[in-house]
């Protein structure tokens, strides 16, 4: 308002001061004819008529194109502020919305029984679906907290109102804690599969030891065990099985030790 008000006196003066210099000009004109040195203009009254109208139009033309440049820019700079307060309220607008939706996303990660449907039950049957979902929070964790950083401009370091400090200090806080918890369960996930392949291997071992016990009881030779053991151990290795003729051939050194 005070630019305004200032230059409504700046074109005011500018005014004024045309107005000063053309009376000054025809004051020197008709100072010069009356007080020269019989000076004679051959003009008639009509012709000075046409003359001064002339210069007094060519004044006020003057002074009407300085009050119309004026109003012109004054028109123009009133566009481009009305141009900056939309602009303005645009951006306004999507920060707002950019900061609603970081929000929410926060509110999302943090849903209680989310993490408790990730942390208080495991399926043991399906355990990488489980290792999936806990490597899947934790990404989240760092997707969340990066846009969180980039909305609110906190690596800026810039002055912050006393409800965004709190705001990221309890942040911080819960992502550290989840994060912690997600650790956890990712090792006992870990842990439960390491038990469940050592169970295997123990129960795959009993077998063996039980199949080799069994082969002492009935009187079968060293070398047909050890021939046993070397084609249950292959087939495992191979993932087919014992093969037929190798069945059919136990079970005769089977029968032929009961004989």
């Amino acid at each position: 308002m005070m630019e305004i008000m200032l230059k409504e006196r700046n074109i005011k003066i500018a005014v004024f001061s045309a107005l000063l210099v053309s009376l000054f000009i025809a004051f020197i004109f008709n100072l010069t004819l009356s007080v020269g040195e019989g000076t004679v203009m051959p003009l008639s009254n009509g012709d000075w008529l046409n003359f001064w109208g002339s210069y007094a139009g060519s004044v006020l033309a003057l002074v009407v194109g300085l009050i119309a440049i004026y109003y012109t820019n004054a028109n123009c700079e009133q566009t481009l502020l009305q141009q900056n307060k939309i602009l303005n309220y645009q951006q306004t607008i999507k920060e707002q919305e950019e900061r609603n939706v970081c929000l929410k996303n926060n509110l999302n990660l943090l849903n209680y029984a989310e993490i408790q449907g990730i942390t208080a039950s495991i399926n043991q049957n399906d355990l990488i679906s489980s290792k999936e979902k806990i490597v899947n929070k934790k990404a989240e964790i760092y997707s969340c907290d990066l846009q969180l950083r980039y909305v609110y401009g906190y690596d800026l370091n810039e002055p912050r109102p006393k409800e965004e400090q709190t705001y990221k200090a309890c942040w911080e806080q819960c992502i550290s804690e989840l994060s912690v918890l997600l650790d956890k369960q990712l090792e006992l996930v870990m842990r439960i599969a390491q038990n469940q392949s050592d169970l295997s291997m123990k129960n795959g071992n009993s077998q063996i030891i039980s199949n080799a016990e069994s082969l002492l009881k009935l009187g079968v030779t060293l070398e047909q065990k050890i021939e046993y053991e070397n084609t249950i151990m292959g087939a495992k290795k191979l993932k087919l099985g014992v093969t037929l003729e190798q069945k059919i051939e136990y079970e005769n050194t089977i029968m032929g030790a009961k004989k």
